[in-house]
């Protein structure tokens, strides 16, 4: 039996972070887990369908965030991250029932009333803080749910194919028109 997976594309990311001390990026690497060879994990950043194209929709934080309406990312280690035949995709395998996974959401910058920014005492930007949420594999499912992609992406082409045909029978139509009038012109002129 196959190991449960999730299949995503697109929204991969390399995590990386800004170094304070030489200013470039870095790869970004697990803080307290490590490989086989003992160095840091290097890690994945992948990102979450949006509200819209997912069934799981998260409820409003402690703080009263919605989160729905914020990028939404997972980290995973580099490892688990899997090339497949599918065109342009990815797997992630999922090792057991009891996995879970830390969603974390994009901070946005705190607005006053107003819609002015607000600055901490020193002009920094203050930024609000969303609640990360843990998913198990289930829900992770649910999240990455390729049946949905595939009966939307039904209903669109059998949409399209709906309107290329009543395309073309009108256009037989006014040819079989067309065909009639002269028709009915030559016999009146056989008439005369």
């Amino acid at each position: 039996m196959a190991a449960p997976h999730v299949y995503f594309s697109r929204q991969m990311l390399k995590a990386k972070y800004k170094d304070p001390k030489t200013n470039e990026y870095r790869d970004y690497e697990h803080s307290r887990a490590t490989g086989k060879d003992g160095k840091p994990l290097l890690m994945y950043r992948i990102l979450l369908p949006s509200a819209n194209h997912r069934k799981l929709q998260f409820p409003k934080d402690v703080n009263g965030i919605d989160v729905n309406s914020r990028k939404a990312y997972i980290q995973v280690p580099r490892d688990a991250v899997h090339d497949t035949k599918i065109a342009q995709k990815k797997v992630m395998y999922m090792d057991c029932e009891t996995s879970t996974w830390t969603v974390y959401f994009e901070s946005q910058r705190l607005r006053d009333a107003d819609g002015h920014p607000i600055f901490t005492p020193d002009g920094k930007n203050q930024f609000d803080k969303p609640i990360p949420v843990k998913l198990n594999r289930k829900q992770m499912a649910e999240i990455f749910d390729t049946k949905l992609i595939r009966e939307k992406k039904k209903v669109v082409t059998v949409e399209k194919d709906v309107k290329k045909t009543t395309q073309k029978e009108k256009t037989n139509e006014i040819n079989l028109n067309t065909e009639h009038k002269h028709e009915k012109s030559s016999n009146s002129d056989l008439e005369r």
